[in-house]
């Protein structure tokens, strides 16, 4: 999956360089809201 990713960064570099930033800010938004989802419920139990 990590790979397929990589690749597809590459690719989306290679085509478009000012699509790469925007690229890999969408995923690490993701990233980061998937994180605060899984932290949540163990700060609302604590």
């Amino acid at each position: 999956m990590a790979k397929e990713t990589y690749l597809l960064r590459a690719f989306a570099y290679t085509l478009n360089p000012y699509s790469f930033p925007l690229f890999t800010s969408y995923s690490l938004h993701r990233v980061k809201s998937r994180l605060a989802k899984s932290i949540l419920p163990s700060n609302h139990l604590g």
